[in-house]
């Protein structure tokens, strides 16, 4: 008699999501950043039109009760949101069940929303490392390696900051660029919203209900959300045009994003080949 064991629910989820993941870094537009290196001075411009994004979001991006920007977010249906204090004061202690920006009554408690001070605590940080490359002592013209070093740093820094906050702009279904956001509260154990395309949080729901009979709450819009997505490609889209229009892939990027020598290695074989070629037609 065979033993019968119930269904992980969260393996068919798991599934999905390995399925994108081997092409999700290949739709990036960091994936496309990644094969070039940008001087200092290239460097210092993106470091300015990321700063203005950063100064554009933290001017929208505010708590609708105390007015401040937060570090952790927290949303209610009606898509407003608060800092945790905030929520924590008013909505998830009981004391309050209506938005007081829009009147709307929620049944439901404010929800944080993770992808966001995600996007907020790498934006955050890439300012802090950016400025201390931008020191008069940070690249000394009487020290070129070190310079060289620093510079190599920052290129790495940009990347890793610019894919951190790109991944967390993508759609938790198709899992590319968010058009038009909307989200949902997965589950009662999921204390967070996820972001989705408007289309695809049917779509996700449709999948969690005829696969594994889970019913997932009401997806609501979240327009503050798709201003971010179209301040930060403004900037990324632009550094992928000027980098195909003006510079040479200095690195070869395997599928999964690392680097990958196999294209070196046919150059050096077909190097190798005219040599041997050319020394038998001299001698």
């Amino acid at each position: 008699m065979s033993e019968t064991h119930d269904l992980d629910p969260t393996a068919l989820e798991n599934m999905r999501r390995m399925a994108y993941d081997r092409s999700k870094w290949l739709q990036t537009c960091t994936y496309e950043i990644a094969k070039y290196e940008y001087t200092k001075e290239e460097l210092n411009q993106f470091y300015d039109e990321l700063k203005d994004v950063i100064g554009r979001v933290k001017t929208n991006y505010v708590c609708q009760l105390c007015n401040q920007f937060p570090k952790k977010s927290y949303i209610l249906p009606c898509g407003h949101v608060f800092c945790a204090k905030c929520a924590t004061k008013s909505w998830n202690k009981g004391k309050q069940s209506t938005c007081p920006n829009c009147k709307v009554s929620h049944e439901m408690t404010a929800m944080p929303f993770y992808a966001m001070d995600a996007i907020v605590s790498d934006m955050n940080s890439f300012i802090k490392e950016a400025k201390y490359f931008q020191t008069p002592t940070a690249l000394d013209a009487s020290k070129p390696d070190e310079s060289v070093k620093r510079i190599k740093s920052m290129n790495f820094v940009l990347l890793q900051r610019l894919k951190n906050i790109e991944s967390n702009l993508m759609c938790d279904y198709c899992f590319n660029k968010i058009r038009k956001t909307y989200l949902i509260h997965c589950s009662s154990n999921a204390f967070t919203f996820r972001p989705f395309c408007h289309g695809c949080d049917t779509r996700y729901i449709k999948f969690y209900e005829t696969e594994q009979g889970r019913t997932l709450g009401v997806p609501f819009p979240f327009d503050m959300f798709d201003t971010v997505v179209t301040d930060f490609y403004e900037v990324v889209d632009k550094v992928v045009e000027f980098s195909k229009g003006s510079k040479v892939p200095t690195r070869f990027l395997s599928s999964n994003g690392r680097i990958s020598f196999v294209p070196i290695y046919k150059m050096l074989l077909g190097l190798a080949i005219v040599g041997i070629i050319m020394l038998y037609y001299s001698s």
